[in-house]
């Protein structure tokens, strides 16, 4: 679906009923979206369009002083350019913040309806090792089937560690390697044996099972959620 730029309310016209009919249009397609419980990437940007606002609300000051600027005498005893900012005026200024008093609930609403999405996708999936679980789990194998049980997906996986100044925090990378198709025989203890044997990449990989009964939309929502709770597992 279409963005929303990050810059949307300072570039082109900045005129509050302009601005909210480009934001309730985006909103619009956003409902759709969730609709079909489709959450990534556009649950991540409304986030980031929720907290920009929230920040510059807090902090008019500086967002004023990253406005445009234009170039308006030079002082040549000082040497000096001397700048005003483009939309520093009473009107254009009132006008951006009615933008943002509106938009920023707007946002919040549609956030939460995500977020509603994303838990109830969670409480869904399922996750468990496969065999035996060696010492060493920064490297292995995810098997994720959906709902739809059509087939089965496996992924390469590597954790890796970020030192924070009070913790320390997993980041996982994940590669795409293969895909099984539902049957009888193709179980996940088969499809890890048949991995060892195919792919000898790791002498004792940790293996685990990803599934939901439920179906959902694989890149958008259950492929990122079901790695995020992977992560999890790690971090907590």
């Amino acid at each position: 679906m279409k963005q929303l730029n990050s810059n949307w309310i300072t570039e082109n016209r900045i005129d509050f009923e302009y601005k909210k009919y480009l934001l309730l249009a985006y909103l619009q397609e956003v409902e759709k979206y969730f609709l079909e419980n489709k959450l990534y990437p556009t649950l991540s940007e409304i986030l980031s369009h929720y907290e920009s606002l929230k920040r510059i609300k807090e902090s008019k000051t500086s967002f004023i002083s990253q406005l445009p600027k234009l170039l308006t005498s030079i002082d040549f005893k000082s040497h000096q350019l001397n700048y005003k900012n483009e939309l520093e005026s009473d009107s254009i200024l009132e006008e951006i913040e009615l933008i943002i008093d509106y938009s920023i609930p707007k946002f919040y609403q549609y956030l939460e309806q995500g977020k509603n999405i994303f838990d109830f996708v969670e409480k869904e999936i399922n996750i468990e090792p496969i065999g035996v679980v060696p010492l060493a789990t920064k490297f292995g194998y995810l098997l994720i089937r959906d709902g739809s049980k059509a087939e089965t997906k496996v992924y390469e996986y590597h954790l890796s560690v970020i030192e924070q100044p009070q913790e320390k925090l997993n980041t996982l990378k994940t590669n795409y390697i293969k895909s099984y198709s539902s049957s009888i025989t193709n179980t996940f203890n088969y499809i890890k044996s048949d991995m060892l044997r195919e792919y000898k990449v790791f002498s004792n990989p940790a293996v685990f099972a990803i599934e939901t009964d439920s179906y959902f939309p694989y890149d958008e929502t259950l492929l990122p959620i079901a790695k995020r709770l992977f992560l999890r597992k790690f971090n907590s």
